[in-house]
């Protein structure tokens, strides 16, 4: 009795792999034809893909990595009284992680297939 019910339930919420099937339905397009476009470069082109992929990471998250840089060196710079001014730094810097966290999910996003 508790499977038929188990059973009801699922088929009108859906189970867990059909819930994952529906979430990455829309890549596997997107991935098939970027298949098409690399299967046929060598390992020295491939490894070049990677190094462009790295490359376009690295510049959509330039802006907030050289503001946290340079946070961290005015913290460095501080006399050990700046408490509050030290301080302030930090809580920036934690906000600009997670942006950074948030813009680097969106170019992951972008790269993914």
């Amino acid at each position: 009795m508790l499977n038929s019910i188990l059973g009801g339930i699922s088929k009108f919420f859906g189970n867990k792999a059909d819930k994952d099937v529906k979430e990455i339905t829309p890549y596997v397009g997107k991935i098939n034809a970027e298949f098409d476009k690399l299967k046929d470069l060598s390992n020295d082109q491939l490894r070049a893909k990677t190094a462009e992929f790295k490359s376009r990471v690295n510049a959509y998250l330039s802006e907030i990595d050289s503001e946290v840089a340079d946070l961290r060196a005015e913290i460095e710079k501080a006399n050990i009284t700046e408490i509050e001014k030290k301080e302030t730094a930090y809580d920036r810097i934690d906000e600009l992680e997670k942006e950074r966290d948030e813009k680097l999910e969106e170019i992951l996003e972008q790269l993914l297939p």
